[in-house]
């Protein structure tokens, strides 16, 4: 049985044309160690959560950087603090595999996620400008390096 789900642009995934490289290794993990099927995925290019499935789990995708860091915009945190149901997946773009999914509610509270098998503390930064495509990578890689108390 297919999925139905909110309002607005929300499609099922065999009329996607259009994901993110993240999205796929994630889409992928769904469909092979989730078990989901395209019919029981909807997806939403620039909402979150970014997948939605017929079971009502919500699973929002996000790449990891470096060996701890993810980030989610302002708008994300206050959404995602209301959703006690809400996933994350966590894909390792380099690696091109999940690395981890965990329910937000969890990060919250602990600030630790598990990655390849080993718990990490996670840092999780806000970032005000929601609009991605104006904040570039160097900015992210920067704002790494900074953390993790290195100097260019």
């Amino acid at each position: 049985m297919g999925v139905t789900h909110k309002k607005g642009a929300w499609k099922p995934i065999s009329k996607c044309s259009l994901l993110l490289k993240s999205e796929k290794i994630a889409l992928d993990w769904l469909k092979n160690e989730k078990k989901y099927r395209n019919t029981m995925i909807l997806h939403h290019n620039s909402k979150s959560p970014d997948f939605i499935c017929n079971d009502n789990n919500e699973f929002e995708v996000k790449k990891l950087y470096g060996n701890n860091q993810l980030f989610f915009s302002h708008s994300q945190k206050l959404q995602f603090l209301e959703n006690d149901d809400l996933n994350i997946i966590i894909v390792d773009l380099e690696k091109e595999k999940v690395v981890d999914c965990f329910l937000y509610k969890d990060l919250e509270k602990t600030n630790y996620v598990i990655i390849n098998g080993k718990p990490k503390k996670a840092k999780i930064d806000i970032y005000k400008n929601t609009k991605r495509k104006s904040v570039n990578n160097n900015w992210f890689f920067k704002l790494q390096n900074h953390f993790d108390g290195e100097e260019e």
